[in-house]
């Protein structure tokens, strides 16, 4: 695993975070940060 490979994990999880204080499901919450990082990449 290369660090950019390892800076983009990061930068996942911070998004997926900030996701689940947004909403009250978790499912939810993935997805979100899934859909947001595919469009912000």
């Amino acid at each position: 695993m290369g660090c950019e490979t390892l800076s983009q994990y990061a930068q996942f999880v911070a998004v997926t975070r900030e996701y689940a204080n947004k909403y009250d499901n978790r499912e939810e919450a993935m997805n979100a940060a899934i859909e947001y990082c595919i469009g912000h990449e």
